[in-house]
């Protein structure tokens, strides 16, 4: 995965750790602080942004299944990535 997108990184790592919580449910507790490690690392960044563009560009960029990082955010659950006022 080449991305300079952090929060569509961000979301695809968490969907990827989704996949591997369902199929190995012991790893359910290391998953969830890895998954809140990542998310609070994508919402400092977010913190970060100065610009609406800046933020288009990161919540609407789509990847090789057109699929932006709202639709990651909405399919995952992430709604602490909404909290942006430019979200």
């Amino acid at each position: 995965m080449r991305s300079l997108n952090v929060v569509k990184s961000a979301c695809l790592i968490i969907e990827l750790l989704n996949k591997v919580k369902r199929r190995f449910g012991f790893m359910e507790r290391r998953v969830q602080e890895t998954e809140a490690l990542i998310l609070k690392i994508a919402v400092e960044y977010m913190a970060e942004v100065t610009t609406e563009e800046e933020m288009r560009f990161l919540l609407l960029e789509k990847d090789l299944d057109s699929r932006d990082a709202l639709n990651m955010i909405y399919d995952n659950n992430l709604i602490e990535l909404m909290v942006n006022p430019f979200a």
